[in-house]
């Protein structure tokens, strides 16, 4: 389990969770302690996007949110068509499988983890992905809210 984010071409932290469990608690603490630095650096409006994963939509989480003036955007379920993070989430599985040697452990994945997370972020192609949301939200559209090729 893993949390990342970005904004613009500017890659976010990238957050394990080598348990692979995580309560809205858990969620919440980790985006005090990661998510609000990375957007207190930012100098422009952002959009706050979570798909309908519980421990996003749980109350703890929605109150916490409001109480640090985080605001969601409303995101339609079954939509990860819809979600950019979806694509650098792919990104990053594809670099973790082009890896030579591959990662033997537990240990060895999550450097290679981190590793990776950085060289997506010099890549510098994330505005990209948010530009092409309207595009997308158009096939969407027009296939009736059924999955799209992305």
């Amino acid at each position: 389990m893993m949390w990342g984010c970005f904004q613009g071409n500017q890659l976010g932290p990238l957050v394990l969770f080598p348990s692979g469990k995580i309560n809205a608690i858990n969620y919440c603490n980790m985006l005090e302690e990661n998510f609000i630095p990375f957007l207190q650096g930012l100098h422009s409006n952002v959009i706050f996007m979570e798909d309908g994963a519980p421990i996003h939509t749980a109350n703890y989480s929605k109150t916490w949110c409001q109480n640090h003036g985080i605001s969601s955007m409303k995101w339609p379920a079954q939509s990860p068509d819809l979600s950019p993070m979806e694509n650098v989430w792919q990104q990053l599985k594809t670099a973790l499988d082009k890896r030579v040697p591959r990662p033997k452990n537990k240990e060895e994945l999550l450097i290679a983890l981190q590793e990776e997370w950085k060289v997506l972020g010099k890549k510098n192609r994330l505005d990209t992905l948010i530009k092409s949301m309207s595009k997308c939200i158009c096939k969407v559209i027009s296939a009736n809210g059924m999955p799209i090729n992305y």
